[in-house]
């Protein structure tokens, strides 16, 4: 078994949550959990725990996007998106099904309560969904690059009350009514 980060074959087992055993580079501290393993963990945990939207305090884990190979089979891994924002993708392997967290990606699902998701997370929803939040996030940057922060933030609001308004198509009729009081 080689590390598909830095290539060691050293490795220890240890429990990332109780019941759930993973074998850890001991260079570069990432962990690889069989598929098998996560479901049968996944089985015996019950209720799914609510998502922390807030982010943890500290870093998020530095994002590494190259292809890696699966430690157990040697099968190019597929990278998917966590999205939600967290800003590191996780790698599983699509013979085997076993997953790859670089360092420090377990505990920073952990903290958010997304480590009962990941099965979710390979799924064509949850992935549709991460795309949709990443173009909502690059257009929210074009308006503030276009209005100003200042601006956005207003006009942001703005729209929040008018779509709350029970009136809202009258309010924007006499918005956009060059003269709103011509008879």
């Amino acid at each position: 078994m080689n590390c598909p980060v830095c290539s060691s074959e050293t490795f220890g087992r240890v429990e990332l949550d109780p019941g759930l055993f993973a074998l850890r580079c001991e260079s570069c501290a990432g962990n690889w959990v069989g598929g098998a393993g996560y479901w049968h963990w996944l089985g015996g945990r019950g209720e799914n725990l609510p998502e922390r939207r807030e982010p943890p305090a500290g870093e998020a884990p530095p994002e590494d996007r190259r292809a890696k190979p699966c430690p157990e089979c040697r099968t190019s891994m597929f990278r998917y998106t966590v999205g939600h924002g967290v800003g590191f993708g996780l790698d599983q392997c699509p013979a085997c099904k076993g997953i790859w967290f670089d360092a420090a990606e377990w505990e920073a699902l952990r903290e958010r309560n997304l480590h009962d998701d990941i099965n979710s997370i390979f799924t064509a929803p949850w992935q549709a969904e991460v795309s949709r939040e990443e173009r909502r996030r690059r257009l929210e940057q074009i308006y503030v690059r276009r209005f100003g922060a200042e601006d956005f933030e207003e006009v942001r609001r703005v729209r929040e009350w008018l779509d709350a308004s029970p009136r809202k198509q009258e309010l924007l009729a006499y918005l956009t009514d060059p003269n709103p009081w011509g008879v």
